[in-house]
């Protein structure tokens, strides 16, 4: 399968509004027998994550589900390298003989508006490592500090 056809397999169909996302899955219904039978879900946008030099991080909320989905503004000649290169990647190690492993975020899709992409991830509520280092006065053990590095260096053997 080609990239292009796997870019376009992830795509998500949203719509962005201000402070929301309305994304239509057509999910069959087995019950009823029917076959992809249209669903609608209204994401909203809870609050910004973090922020970078090509883009920002935020959390959406749909009833009790939550996502981290980073917005990668349409700016600069190197756009489109910069997020299919992101997008590649995550398609790549969302497959399912990368799960097992638990070392990436789970990658859910993508979508697009005229002035951004955004892909849509697993929301882990424990953010990030140095915000975890921080949270305990940023000193670890010697054994967390093993256990991390063991996880680190897992995710760059599947990597390379």
């Amino acid at each position: 399968m080609s990239y292009l056809s796997d870019f376009e397999y992830a795509k998500l169909d949203a719509h962005v509004f201000p402070g929301m996302i309305v994304e239509t899955q057509c999910i069959s219904d087995a019950t009823t027998g029917q076959r992809k039978v249209p669903q609608t879900k209204i994401w909203n946008v809870e609050r910004t994550l973090g922020k970078g030099g090509f883009g920002e991080v935020r959390l959406e909320t749909h009833k009790n589900e939550k996502r981290a989905v980073k917005r990668i503004w349409a700016t600069g000649s190197t756009f489109k390298v910069q997020y299919e290169r992101e997008l590649m990647a995550l398609l790549e190690f969302s497959k399912p003989k990368y799960k097992e492993s638990a070392v990436f975020v789970g990658f859910l899709g993508w979508f697009q508006d005229p002035e951004s992409v955004y892909l849509a991830m697993e929301y882990v509520p424990l953010g990030d490592l140095e915000d975890n280092i921080a949270t305990v006065g940023g000193q670890i053990g010697e054994a967390q500090v093993r256990q991390i590095a063991v996880q680190i260096l897992e995710g760059l053997k599947i990597m390379h």
